[in-house]
């Protein structure tokens, strides 16, 4: 992650294994919530990620961008997404 950086939003993981936090360059970066390690790196967005949620089993996360929603598959071995307008 940069060492400076500004959150557009975070998340925690229904279990607490994991904190999403969404950033004003669209990206997102998922990591651990117990010792702060980047587990994830995600282009999600083509701008700030004003909106992030995990699924009810920690599976899948919800980015949102003006008006504009993915879900990413966080178990697969690509993440599955539809790509960027």
């Amino acid at each position: 992650m940069p060492n400076r950086f500004v959150f557009g939003s975070i998340a925690y993981s229904s279990d607490g294994l994991w904190l999403a936090a969404g950033m004003m360059d669209g990206n997102v970066y998922i990591l651990d919530a117990v010792d702060g390690n980047l587990m994830l790196q995600i282009p999600a967005q083509r701008s700030y990620v004003n909106s992030l949620r995990f699924g009810a089993d920690s599976s899948t996360l919800l980015t949102c961008s003006n008006g504009v929603s993915y879900v990413w598959n966080l178990t697969a071995s690509e993440l599955d997404a539809p790509p960027l307008p």
